[in-house]
């Protein structure tokens, strides 16, 4: 039989342990519109432009980020000549990548690429043992040649007829009221 006492013991140490541990989660998020689910479609010869943005979710202490490429580095690079992002506390900063797929590649081509963003320098904070984890995000590329855009059809301008029509209401509700107020009177007279 579990005592009294065990049962403290037991709930004290795993709330220690909660404590401990929530040091270690992650105070760095980062933003993509394509990802290994929703990839990146672009065509043989073409080069796109995408954005990653980290969020700081600390509240005080600005974060110097190392950006690299992990994988796919022959068809990705970075905009920005460095390869260091800084992040201030709670803010976002957008990373400039750029996709080049060569001309002579075959539609259906996938390129898996990943970013690696680890903190040079973590914010300290008081009474927190800091682990300089980073986080990792991956992206699917598929080389896929885009439909032709269909042929610009120009509509030509209509212009409707400028004008006030709130007098034609008016003149409607006159003619309900008249005719509303004869029924009353036609009625009322029929009744003697």
């Amino acid at each position: 039989m579990i005592n009294k006492k065990t049962v403290i013991e037991r709930i004290l140490v795993s709330a220690l342990f909660v404590i401990l541990l929530s040091s270690f989660v992650s105070a760095l998020g980062i933003g993509m519109s394509y990802t290994m689910n929703k990839p990146l479609e672009i065509g043989p010869g073409e080069t796109k432009e995408i954005k990653l943005t980290p969020n700081s979710m600390i509240s005080e202490g600005d974060m110097k980020l190392a950006v690299k490429i992990m994988k796919g580095s022959e068809i990705a690079s970075l905009v920005d000549a460095s390869a260091q992002v800084n992040l201030p506390a709670g803010g976002q900063v957008p990373v400039n990548i750029k996709i080049s797929i060569p001309a002579g590649v075959s539609e259906g081509t996938e390129y898996i690429v990943t970013f690696n963003f680890k903190p040079i320098n973590p914010p300290e904070e008081a009474g927190t043992v800091s682990f300089n984890t980073a986080n990792e995000v991956s992206m699917k590329v598929i080389v896929k040649t885009p439909p032709p855009e269909p042929a610009h059809v120009v509509t030509p301008l209509v212009e409707k007829p400028k004008g006030n029509y709130s007098w034609v209401i008016i003149v409607i509700a006159l003619a309900v009221i008249i005719a509303i107020v004869a029924y009353l009177f036609l009625r009322k007279r029929s009744q003697q």
